[in-house]
């Protein structure tokens, strides 16, 4: 049976073999010798090998019920073996009606949410299915939807991040493919099963960050010693962790201070029952519905493993549940399959190519090899959107939301949630013809689940009129190595010393460029705030000038406003005086821009550089650079009591940002990170949203230095001039459009 478990069916086969071979001699009074012969037959099922299977499932069966009653486990045990034979010989109704009294006999031994219950009832409905009995199936399948809609909030009730996630997981995989499924299977759609189907998103999408980040609030709200000290060592924990990956503790080391950090968390609990609260309000569709104008829709995407009448299949398709506040039920819409989505996504020879093509010009002085398509100019509005040869511009838009586009008669606000490789699509930047792009069209607003259009009405944001109390700039940060420098938080490094560095290291990474295939070309390295994504791990960090004249001409806009603004460059931009900053005070600054380089890699690598790329956990494989951290990117040894000048997005996620209403990243893709389950981008992002942050302004692609400090100038302005931060990013990318 553990065996079975394991699905390793051969061992399992062994045993079985040996169970009933010593039970046989005696198999007239013994009372283990059926069960074993079930099994046995279980083993030969799941070896394909049904024709061997079948008399001894049916010599357990008939025997257990001869010598035994109906509600004994023996017998109970031989029905569902007997069952899984039917079903392997797609003998379908005699499979059916054996599962349907497995079931009937399992409401009496389990709970109805009990997996096996659970699995059982999952296996009917795709016999039903199988055997065209579309309508019973989804009628057991709804009954299946309100349990585990249900299952969801008691499980992240009791169960720690880790096993939450596994939870989610194993959902996802098993649970929600079916609802959506059937949606496609059924021609007429039943809108019961859609609302529970959206239900289960609602249930599942950035549940676990939500929860993160109450789990935060409640902690650094209580007086009681008790918790504080257990927030103390768990905050201390997670340092120790982040330390640990950067360090490339061994892995056992490692082990013990995750297994420990999880003791703490059931500690907490036990002492501040709220925390077991945090998920036990359902949000239902009626919710989200009254929380929208009639101009407004709500936009769930989903992506989902497809399973066929017959059987699932490898096809992930693509889907989008429309909400509107003067409908009384959700609309489903299928828009793709995964491959046209990627098919796509890779036909472009950059990010930027695939939603506006900016059109060669004579006077260019682009370097020929950045062109890696040739582009064709059409005279429009903004004289800068065209399309490319090869590459339809449009594709995208006729993907996602030309499908969608009659069901948005009136509509003008969007609150969409990614899924997938979605996270990937700048919507905003899609192309909908020579002259308009989707945000021309609409207001679109970016959320990690629709859910939170409800809940966000419920809790204490903090709201675009909450008071600009202070703001913290980085720009113009020295990545070199000046330990006196860092360690001080004052001493600027030598102007000639660092020009005669960063000329040296130059050549070195243009050296490298030359020899090294990459996926960005053109501009020399310093010019971009890169990602090491597409870079050579070891590759210096190279100073960006442009950086520091856009934190200087932040710091003066916001002091011709009079509001405050600590400006930190060079050496004194550390990480050291970021963390402290956060922890010293009681609140965080209510902005924080970072302008500099961050990283992300998307795969863990074996043989890795340095333990950023090597960790299990993406978000240590995404952060930002800071002041000093080419030490120890290039391998130096930490110096004591230091930090290292690499702040990791799981370092960001320990910290408590909740006076924070607005981070900047100018810096290249930080908006990118692994893209995990119904969690979405674990990443930079992420990261800050576990703190606590509001909200986040961040690239999908590699941002040009100068271009950057223009957009984020004029966005602080029409800000400062008191648009709300949305419509301050708004007219900001207008305006740079113009």
């Amino acid at each position: 049976v553990y065996y079975i478990k394991k699905k390793d069916f051969d061992q399992a086969f062994r045993y079985a073999m040996e169970a009933v071979a010593a039970e046989t001699p005696h198999k007239a009074q013994s009372v283990n010798y059926y069960n074993y012969l079930a099994t046995l037959a279980d083993c030969y099922t799941y070896l394909n090998r049904p024709d061997e299977a079948m008399p001894l499932a049916r010599e357990a069966f008939d025997q257990s019920l001869i010598k035994y009653t109906k509600s004994s486990n023996i017998y109970f045990n031989a029905l569902g073996v007997l069952a899984r034979v039917y079903e392997k010989k797609d003998s379908f109704e005699k499979a059916i009606a054996l599962y349907e009294e497995f079931m009937d006999m399992g409401k009496k031994a389990w709970s109805e949410t009990d997996n096996k219950y659970i699995t059982t009832q999952m296996l009917l409905i795709q016999l039903y299915n199988k055997n065209g009995q579309l309508g019973k199936a989804t009628q057991l399948l709804k009954a299946l939807a309100i349990n585990m809609n249900n299952q969801v909030l008691y499980n992240l009730d009791v169960l720690d991040e880790l096993s939450k996630e596994s939870f989610i997981n194993n959902f996802v995989k098993d649970y929600q493919p079916l609802l959506f499924s059937q949606l496609i299977n059924n021609p007429q759609r039943d809108t019961q099963l859609l609302t529970l189907a959206y239900e289960a998103e609602l249930a599942i999408k950035g549940v676990i960050l939500g929860s993160s980040q109450q789990f935060r609030q409640i902690i650094t709200k209580q007086n009681q010693t008790t918790p504080q000290y257990l927030y103390q060592e768990w905050t201390q924990l997670k340092e120790k962790i982040a330390q640990g990956y950067a360090q490339r503790l061994d892995p056992t080391r490692m082990d013990t201070l995750n297994q420990n950090l999880v003791m703490v968390e059931e500690n907490l609990m036990m002492v501040l029952p709220e925390l077991r609260k945090i998920n036990r309000k359902m949000v239902r569709f009626e919710d989200i519905k009254n929380s929208l104008t009639e101009s407004t829709c709500a936009v769930e995407f989903t992506h989902f493993r497809y399973y066929s009448p017959q059987r699932q299949t490898d096809t992930i398709y693509y889907g989008a549940i429309l909400i509107k506040g003067n409908q009384t039920v959700p609309e489903f819409i299928l828009l793709c399959e995964e491959n046209k989505l990627i098919n796509l996504l890779q036909s472009a020879a950059t990010p930027e190519q695939f939603y506006i093509t900016r059109g060669q010009k004579k006077d260019d002085n682009t370097p020929k090899e950045t062109v890696k398509l040739k582009t064709k100019t059409k005279a429009n509005t903004y004289g800068h959107l065209g399309s490319v040869e090869g590459l339809p511009t449009h594709e995208l838009y006729n993907l996602l939301y030309k499908p969608l586009k009659n069901n948005l008669k009136g509509i003008t606000n969007i609150y969409y949630t990614p899924s997938g490789l979605l996270y990937r699509i700048a919507f905003n930047a899609l192309v909908v013809n020579d002259a308009e792009l989707l945000s021309d069209q609409y207001q679109l607003h970016a959320l990690s689940s629709t859910r939170t259009i409800y809940t966000a009405t419920l809790g204490d944001k903090k709201g675009d009129d909450a008071p600009l109390t202070s703001a913290l700039l980085y720009g113009g940060i020295r990545f070199d190595d000046d330990s006196l420098a860092i360690e001080k938080g004052k001493k600027q490094a030598d102007e000639e010393e660092v020009v005669r560095k960063n000329e040296k290291y130059k050549k070195r990474a243009e050296d490298d460029f030359e020899n090294k295939p990459r996926a960005e070309t053109g501009e020399s390295l310093d010019k971009k705030r890169g990602s090491i994504e597409t870079e050579d791990a070891a590759t210096h960090w190279e100073y960006l000038e442009g950086t520091k004249r856009e934190v200087e001409r932040i710091a003066a806009l916001f002091a011709k406003y009079k509001k405050p603004a600590k400006l930190l460059k060079g050496f004194s931009a550390s990480e050291d005086y970021f963390k402290k900053m956060v922890s010293a005070n009681a609140t965080s600054p209510a902005i924080v821009h970072l302008a500099t380089h961050g990283f992300f890699y998307s795969k863990k690598a074996k043989n890795a550089d340095h333990a950023f790329q090597s960790a299990d956990n993406p978000l240590i494989r995404s952060g930002l650079i800071l002041a000093g951290a080419n030490h120890a990117w290039l391998g130096g040894k930490p110096y004591q009591n230091q930090e290292n000048g690499i702040l990791t997005a799981y370092e960001i996620a320990n910290l408590n940002l909740s006076n924070t209403k607005v981070v900047v990243l100018s810096a290249c893709e930080t908006g990118l990170g692994d893209i995990q389950g119904s969690e979405g981008v674990y990443g930079l992002q992420r990261a800050f949203k576990m703190a606590g942050v509001d909200y986040i302004l961040m690239s999908l692609w590699k941002v040009p230095d100068k271009q950057t400090a223009e957009l984020m100038e004029k966005f602080y302005t029409f800000w400062l001039k008191g648009n709300s931060i949305e419509t301050a990013f708004n007219l900001a990318q207008q305006d740079m459009r113009t």
